[in-house]
């Protein structure tokens, strides 16, 4: 999907205020699907397929399909109403920073790996909070083609953990057992 919608261009899909203003709601989603280019693509799908890895069997498909189609809604309500200067956007990095909080909670609230997921939520907690004093990376920036915009990776690890803790209190953590019907 990502690499089909790259194909078309970001002028069709990017998160932009005036033309979600002007009736795009869909750019709400799709902007968080397109990139400033190939490298800013492939960096952020490489992020993807590693998290699938990391997190596998603490976020199950109904959590990725959760977290692939919330979070660009929540980051970008946010993005609406706290950052009103922000004029447009693209990348998929909000959304694997949401993913990545969410694992770590999920895996931090289990019972086999709860020091890992303490640990990763530590790392990932850190890097944030670098991000918040240092700001932006000019290399990184400079290599996707484009400025970071740290916010993204701010309000998308706050989605992801609150969907997280939604999933830890109303017990959808775990994968639906089939139960073997008798005759």
């Amino acid at each position: 999907m990502m690499f089909a919608m790259q194909a078309h261009g970001l002028a069709h899909w990017s998160w932009s205020r005036p033309e979600i203003a002007a009736g795009e709601w869909w750019r709400w989603f799709t902007g968080h699907y397109v990139h400033l280019g190939l490298r800013h693509l492939l960096i952020n799908v490489l992020g993807l397929l590693v998290l699938t890895k990391l997190f596998e069997g603490v976020l199950h498909p109904r959590h990725w399909v959760c977290l692939l189609v919330l979070l660009p809604m929540m980051i970008s309500s946010a993005f609406w109403w706290r950052l009103p200067g922000l004029s447009t956007y693209v990348g998929l990095s909000g959304v694997l920073h949401g993913a990545y909080v969410s694992g770590a909670i999920l895996m931090a609230a289990g019972r086999t790996e709860r020091w890992t997921g303490l640990l990763l939520l530590g790392l990932g907690l850190a890097k944030l909070g670098t991000e918040g004093i240092s700001g932006e990376s000019a290399a990184t920036g400079v290599w996707i083609g484009g400025p970071v915009l740290m916010e993204s990776h701010q309000l998308g690890a706050l989605a992801g953990g609150g969907l997280a803790l939604f999933w830890l209190l109303f017990g959808l953590t775990r994968a639906r057992q089939a139960t073997k019907l008798v005759p």
